[in-house]
């Protein structure tokens, strides 16, 4: 693709994990302030495998992503649909097995990619889940988060 045609189309990003209350929003948000606007036009969503429809994040996610600036205390999680894997040019997973199980099952031709690919100088594939480990485990999270979104947009927008 060129740099014109990436500029008049928008690229759909889903960012998936289990639950959509802490990793996936954490990433979606990241991403939409991170990624330049004058070289990529984009549109960033997030969902969960196994959301329950409008639960809130835990006082820790939403204290751990201030750290960056980024403010989860109005988020609500979404379950994932076919939709939303239908209409996605890429799809950020947290792990390897829900990459591949999605590209394997709905034939996406590897455009669900773990996020972690994404790290610098490295590749750790996975990011574990700090739902109910408490604060310093969100910021861990958040960190190696935060260092794959600097990745995939250097990949992606320069």
């Amino acid at each position: 693709m060129t740099r014109t045609e990436r500029e008049t189309e928008t690229l759909r990003i889903l960012v998936l994990c289990i639950g959509n209350l802490c990793r996936s929003p954490f990433a979606e948000r990241l991403l939409r302030e991170k990624i330049p606007k004058d070289k990529l036009k984009v549109e960033v969503y997030s969902r969960g495998t196994m959301a329950e429809r409008g639960a809130s994040p835990s006082l820790d996610a939403i204290e751990a992503a201030k750290k960056w600036g980024i403010d989860l205390s109005d988020h609500r999680s979404h379950p994932l649909d076919l939709c939303d894997i239908n209409t996605s040019d890429i799809i950020l997973t947290m792990d390897s097995v829900t990459a591949e199980t999605l590209n394997d099952l709905y034939e996406l031709n590897d455009s669900a990619v773990p996020l972690g690919r994404f790290y610098p100088d490295s590749i750790i594939v996975d990011i574990e889940d700090p739902y109910g480990k408490g604060l310093d485990a969100y910021l861990r999270c958040y960190e190696t988060i935060a260092k794959c979104v600097e990745g995939f947009v250097s990949f992606y927008a320069e």
